[in-house]
């Protein structure tokens, strides 16, 4: 018996092939005495070895019994062996309906460099040489392709380079730059450049040539969507809402589209109008729980809690998100002093991002309630259920006892705490806050330098050391060095710049003082600001405004005590 067969033989052996039918092999035929002869047509025969169509065989029985890792792994390693087009192709078909990547490139390359002049194998290839993250081979297979006029994907190929290093995405942009010369009309190459140079940050390279495809396919949305993102970033955010807004009328359809606009309307703070789209985007997809959930924090973040609190309902129906859902509804239940259904809420949430924000919240409304015993006692379960977690639950009980003013016995918890966690970071921070309260500036600060020497860079130590140096002693100098550290840390945190215009002050600088000061009170319109920011325009003679400062935090936070205090201090009223 001849040990050679071609695939003929496999198809007429009568097996059922059970996944994609092959394609692109020749046959021969076979005559009585087992020798191959010549088809009669002029088309070449491949022929395979006895231990080939074995394998083959094994391969497909192995299909028909669901044993899909064998068929696979007899096709790749015949399509290796054999270097065969269509026994490659076949375990390509088979590597994607598996989901198998490594399959899928190793079986797309042996089919492309043996039937190098099908734009179909040539895709393929390239295709899965893009999603193995190489690239580069994929855009040079592209312009073989696109050499025989097949289906290039020269835009998904710069798409999917995000996640390049910056060497390799230059390199990649080299290639298409050079196939742009020979092609200088090709509009994906066009796109695939100004996306590489997008991600490069090379925006204002990037934003003609996106133009240039704009200007022959207008309704190309990928483009769209990309010269959006380009005039933002190039901080063009009237040109970039503007453009968009116009696409979005023009595409109602288009989601992405919609959703870059809506997102750089939330970017813009013009929350009236994120909402809409946000409004838009969810009738069209009620169930999305990401476009439920910001169109719940739009709600929330504007302040319209019966609104916010029907999306977060519906987001709790879609079964995701659950713990922030219920945060929020707890959030927004414990403004409309319902204080059961906000306790209920935070109950619900599980061990993640808002379990100790959770807790806290139950125990302070708890105390509110009058119930400081079972709020403590929740938190000492609390310790036992999470003993990771114990000193994050020994803080918020501390802050317990902080707002009945029982600052002796959060100290003293605190003690015991550090005891069992020494040198914890967050403890030594809670503990002379406490400390502060208790009018221990020497405790404070030794917990403070204490944080320092652990991590020098400690911005929120360096910030409330700096600070209570300036405001309770008149080391003022000393306390400017320490603010100026932690605002070099953070210079946006307008807690640290509230400092340097408090510092700035008790240094007699005013001007500066009003600088900073000013810039947090936008930042953070707080009433401890306010206070601050009032007192330094007091004493440079700008008394009406003071009083227009400390009126407008008054009605914010009528139970401010250090507005009432400044105002009795500088005015002399009571």
């Amino acid at each position: 018996m001849n040990k050679h067969f071609s695939f003929k033989h496999l198809l007429a052996s009568g097996l059922v092939i059970s996944l994609l039918g092959c394609s692109g092999m020749q046959t021969s035929s076979t005559n009585t005495d087992n020798t191959t002869t010549e088809p009669a047509s002029a088309e070449a025969t491949i022929p395979f070895s006895r231990d080939t169509l074995y394998a083959l065989l094994v391969a497909e029985v192995a299909a028909n019994r669901g044993q899909l890792d064998i068929t696979l792994g007899n096709y790749l390693r015949e399509a290796h062996k054999t270097q065969d087009p269509g026994v490659a192709e076949r375990a390509y078909q088979i590597s994607q309906y598996l989901g198998e990547p490594r399959g899928a490139l190793i079986a797309s390359t042996i089919w492309a460099n043996n039937d190098s002049d099908n734009p179909q194998a040539i895709q393929a290839n390239a295709i899965e040489l893009g999603k193995a993250g190489k690239l580069n081979e994929a855009a040079e297979r592209m312009k073989e392709l696109l050499e025989k006029n097949g289906d290039t994907k020269f835009d998904i190929l710069a798409i999917n380079a995000i996640n390049l290093n910056q060497a390799d995405r230059d390199k990649l942009l080299t290639t298409y730059n050079t196939i742009a010369k020979e092609y200088p009309s090709n509009l994906e190459i066009k796109f695939g450049q100004a996306t590489l140079l997008h991600q490069s940050d090379r925006h204002d390279e990037a934003l003609p040539l996106a133009n240039q495809v704009i200007s022959k396919q207008p309704d190309n949305i990928r483009a769209l969507i990309l010269k959006g993102r380009l005039l933002s970033a190039l901080k063009q955010e009237q040109q970039a809402l503007s453009f968009l807004s116009k696409q979005v009328n023009k595409h109602p359809d288009s989601r992405r589209l919609r959703l870059l606009y809506a997102r750089l309307l939330i970017q813009a703070e013009q929350l009236p109008k994120a909402k809409q789209q946000f409004e838009y985007l969810v009738a069209q997809t009620p169930n999305d729980d990401t476009l439920l959930y910001s169109l719940s924090i739009i709600s929330f973040e504007s302040k319209l809690y019966d609104q916010a609190k029907s999306y977060f309902q519906k987001l709790l129906a879609t079964n995701k998100r659950n713990d922030v859902s219920h945060y929020y509804l707890g959030v927004i239940a414990e403004q409309q002093n319902n204080a059961q259904a906000a306790i209920h809420h935070f109950e619900q949430i599980k061990p993640g991002q808002y379990l100790f924000d959770a807790f806290k919240k139950i125990a302070l409304l708890l105390t509110k309630q009058g119930e400081a015993a079972e709020a403590r006692k929740r938190l000492k379960e609390a310790r036992q259920a999470y003993p990771k977690f114990a000193p994050e639950f020994y803080i918020i009980e501390s802050e317990v006892l902080a707002q009945q003013k029982q600052y002796r016995s959060a100290r003293q918890l605190l003690n015991s705490a550090l005891k069992k966690h020494k040198s914890h970071i967050r403890l030594l921070y809670a503990r002379a806050m406490i400390s502060e309260k208790l009018n221990q500036i020497d405790s404070l600060e030794k917990d403070l330098r204490k944080i320092l020497s652990i991590k020098p860079n400690h911005a929120l130590a360096l910030n409330a050391l700096g600070y209570t140096l300036a405001d309770r002693t008149s080391r003022y100098q000393e306390a400017k060095e320490l603010i100026a550290k932690a605002y070099q840390l953070t210079p946006n945190d307008p807690a640290v710049v509230d400092s340097m215009g408090w510092v700035e002050f008790k240094l007699g600088n005013l001007p500066d003082a009003l600088k900073y000061l000013k810039q947090a009170y936008q930042a953070f319109p707080d009433h401890e600001v306010a206070a601050h920011l009032g007192e330094v325009l007091w004493v440079s003679g700008k008394q009406e405004e003071a009083l227009s400062i400390w009126n407008s935090a008054l009605k914010e936070e009528p139970t401010s005590e250090i507005i009432k205090k400044t105002m009795r201090r500088l005015t002399g009223q009571p």
